[in-house]
C-alpha cells in the first residue's frame, strides 16, 4: 500500500510452490526465504506423501492337501493386510493354518495364507 501522508510504500507479497504430479519422491523439508538488503528470514516445513494401497493382487497355489493363497498391495504407509473367510476373521493357529507377512521396500506388503490337511 502507498501511505501518501507518509511517502511510505509497503508491498506484501506471496508466494507459493505448488508440485503437479506429486510423487513418494517428493517427500522432505521444504524451506522459503526471504532477503532484503538488511536481513533475511527463512521457514521450513517437511511434507510427507502418502499413497492409498493399490488394489491387492490375488493369486492361488493348489497342492495335494494344501491350499496358499497369496495376497499383496503396496502403499505409503505400508497397508495392512487381514484373512477373513465370510465375515470370520482368520489367524495364524499354529497348526493347519499359517499367515506370514513381508515387506518389501517400505511399500510392498505380501501376506500368505497356506491351509494344510486339507481333506477331498
Amino acid at each position: 500500500y502507498v501511505n501518501e501522508a507518509y511517502g511510505n510504500y509497503s508491498s506484501e507479497f506471496s508466494a507459493s510452490l505448488t508440485i503437479h504430479n506429486t510423487e513418494l519422491d517428493d517427500t522432505g523439508n521444504y524451506t522459503c526465504s526471504v532477503s532484503t538488503i538488511h536481513h533475511t528470514s527463512q521457514a521450513s516445513f517437511e511434507v510427507h506423501v502418502y499413497a492409498c494401497p493399490s488394489k491387492p493382487l490375488l493369486s492361488k497355489v493348489t497342492e495335494l492337501k494344501q491350499l496358499e493363497l497369496v495376497c499383496q498391495s503396496e502403499g505409503l504407509p505400508p497397508p495392512t493386510i487381514t484373512w477373513r473367510r465370510a465375515t470370520e476373521l482368520l489367524e495364524d493357529d499354529g497348526t493347519r493354518l499359517s499367515i506370514t507377512y513381508a515387506i518389501e521396500d517400505g511399500t510392498a506388503v505380501t501376506s500368505r495364507l497356506v491351509l494344510t490337511d486339507l481333506t477331498p
